[in-house]
C-alpha cells in the first residue's frame, strides 16, 4: 500500500493534537508540548510540590531566566526560573521533531549546576 509523505505528516500532526493539552513557545524559538499525561501522571504523582504549579511551570518555558543544556543528555534543554530566594524551578525538555521538544519532567533545585552551558540568559533591563 501507498502512503504519501503528506498523509504521514497530517497523521503525525492529529496525533500532537489529541496528545498534547498546551504548546509553548521559549525564548528560542522552540516549541515545548506538554502533555496531560506528564503533567498529571509523572509531575503530579513524582513531585507533589508541584500541585498547582502549572503557571509555574508554563512560564519557566516561556520566560526562563535562562536556558541550559543538560550534562545528562544534551540534546534535552534545562529550563531556569527563580522561584524565590532559595528555589529555582528547572524544567526539562527533550527533543521530539525539529524545533520542536516535549516537556519531560520539572522539580526545584537550590542550584543550576545540572546545566551547562548556558545557551540563552534573559537580558537584564537597567
Amino acid at each position: 500500500m501507498y502512503t504519501s509523505l503528506s498523509t504521514i505528516t497530517l497523521t503525525i500532526r492529529i496525533s500532537f493534537d489529541i496528545v498534547y493539552m498546551k504548546r509553548f513557545i521559549d525564548p528560542l524559538q522552540h516549541i515545548v508540548h506538554i502533555q496531560r499525561s506528564t503533567i498529571h501522571g509523572h509531575i503530579y504523582r513524582r513531585h507533589p510540590e508541584l500541585k498547582g504549579k502549572q503557571r509555574d511551570i508554563e512560564q519557566t518555558i516561556s520566560n526562563p531566566d535562562f536556558i541550559a543544556r543538560s550534562k545528562k543528555d544534551t540534546q534535552s534543554l534545562l529550563y531556569f526560573r527563580r522561584i524565590n530566594e532559595l528555589f529555582f524551578l528547572m524544567v526539562v525538555a527533550s527533543p521530539i521533531y525539529d524545533h520542536d521538544f516535549e516537556l519531560r519532567t520539572c522539580f526545584y533545585v537550590l542550584n543550576t549546576s545540572k546545566g551547562d552551558p548556558i545557551i540563552w540568559r534573559k537580558k537584564i533591563s537597567t
